[in-house]
């Protein structure tokens, strides 16, 4: 799940929404986000990927924000997943980037968010195994806009990595911050998986690129 609670851009509750800030995009995206819940609630596993909500907003003064208050930024996270977790579900959560998270100002929204619903922060990679696949999840770098090459690194890193401290390289990859939607099979049948976001097109997004416009979703494995 991502990206981020609190943006103009991203999903929001109605109810956090101040008046007067309503978008056409804050309008459309609760209806496709609940349709979403009732179709995926109560799975084994709920991985928080990162970059949950918008934080402080540093870089842009808040301007993009309507919510800087990283305490009020955790409550309309929580409220959001809630619905998402069911009896079975066990939650785990990631670090995303500092920017978002808030590390800068002495916290982590991430952390604070995973835990509020009961579940397991991991900081920065979790690995955990589900029969016969090895799950690696991390929220990953944004140091390109090419993600088939990003993720054919990620899993050639993977399988280095793994051979240097013996032991059984990961079969799925989940990498997360491109805020596109994308997936790769190598030859040897490891998959390298880029989730999407629940977030429209930011000025930050367009000042990369004027073409890539972010896929809306998550990843059901």
């Amino acid at each position: 799940f991502g990206e981020q609670v609190a943006s103009k851009d991203g999903l929001n509750d109605p109810t956090f929404v101040p008046e007067g800030r309503q978008n056409a995009w804050l309008e459309w995206i609760p209806e496709q986000w609940n349709d979403f819940c009732q179709k995926h609630r109560n799975a084994n596993y709920l991985i928080l990927g990162g970059d949950i909500s918008d934080g402080p907003q540093t870089k842009t003064l808040g301007v993009d924000s309507f919510a800087t208050s990283t305490d009020d930024q955790v409550d309309m996270a929580v409220k959001l997943l809630k619905p998402l977790i069911g009896p079975r579900t066990k939650v785990y959560g990631i670090n995303g980037s500092g920017y978002h998270g808030g590390e800068a100002q002495g916290t982590c929204i991430d952390k604070r968010i995973t835990e509020k619903l009961g579940g397991t922060f991991k900081a920065n990679v979790f690995e955990f195994e589900v029969g016969k696949e090895k799950i690696q999840v991390a929220h990953g770098a944004g140091t390109t806009n090419n993600p088939l090459n990003y993720l054919l690194r990620e899993i050639m890193l993977s399988k280095t990595d793994a051979q240097k401290r013996k032991i059984q390289s990961p079969t799925i990859i989940e990498r997360n911050h491109l805020h596109l939607m994308f997936s790769v099979q190598d030859s040897a049948g490891v998959w390298g998986v880029l989730n999407g976001c629940w977030q429209y097109t930011t000025p930050f997004m367009q000042n990369k690129s004027a073409n890539i416009t972010p896929s809306i979703g998550g990843t059901i494995i």
